[in-house]
Formats: structure tokens, sequence, C-alpha cells
């Protein structure tokens, strides 16, 4: 049972690319400039690498008050790239690894925090595929 729930997670996150209108979209907070776009979890990990600081902050710092739906997001808030990665990919714990780690402050520990986390997830799910 887990484990087929995780070869579901895996195959959305990491065995195909979401259509362009479901990527993430990393944007410069000041002037909304496109700065990358992610379609599955691999290039999430690509981009968390190089961005600017601003961006990657802007996007596990901001709360979303909305979810990707449209309906009010007042009881599970998540940052924008939590919600991405709950409701795009369905990894509901991915996500919430990411919202917790919104309490570091410092810019490098925060780059190295996000890039730990998602590439232990993306690791175990790529094991996942592997084994099936």
């Amino acid at each position: 049972m887990v484990k087929e729930y995780l070869r579901e997670i895996a195959h959305e996150s990491i065995g195909k690319r979401v259509d362009l209108s479901y990527a993430f979209i990393f944007k410069d907070p000041e002037t909304q400039e496109v700065l990358g776009v992610a379609r599955n979890l691999t290039d999430l990990l690509i981009h968390l690498e190089k961005v600017d600081i601003r961006s990657l902050r802007y996007h596990v710092y901001r709360t979303a008050t909305q979810a990707l739906d449209g309906s009010p997001n007042v009881e599970h808030p998540r940052s924008d790239i939590a919600l991405w990665i709950q409701y795009v990919l369905g990894d509901d714990e991915l996500a919430t690894k990411i919202w917790n780690l919104r309490e570091i402050v410092d810019d490098q520990e925060l780059r190295e925090a996000v890039l730990k986390v998602i590439q232990e997830r993306h690791d175990e799910l790529k094991a996942v595929l592997t084994e099936s």
C-alpha cells in the first residue's frame, strides 16, 4: 500500500513532466520576471541550485491565500512552492517538509535545506521507480 502510494508520487514527480500550464514558475519578487520553469521534481532541483536567493525566499516564505483551484487556503497554509508540490505533484509529505523550513532566516542555510529535503525525496522516489 505504501509502496503503491510512493510509486504513484514517483510517477507524477519525476516520471513525467506536467503540462506547462501547471508548471512552477520562479519569479523575481520585485519585477515578476520569470527566472525559471519547473515541470517536475528534477526541474525543480536544477532551478533551486541557481535561482536568485530573493526568488527562493519569496517562494518559500510567501504564504498563499488560495489553493491552486482558487478555493480559500485557510486550514492548511502553505508557501506557493509547497502548494505546487502538494497539489500538482501530489506529495503532501514533501510539501509539509518544505513548509516547515520557513523558520530558516539565513539565505545559504535556506537554500541548502530546501535542496537537501527535495534531493532526498527525489532519490527516494527515483529508487521506487527503478524497482518497478
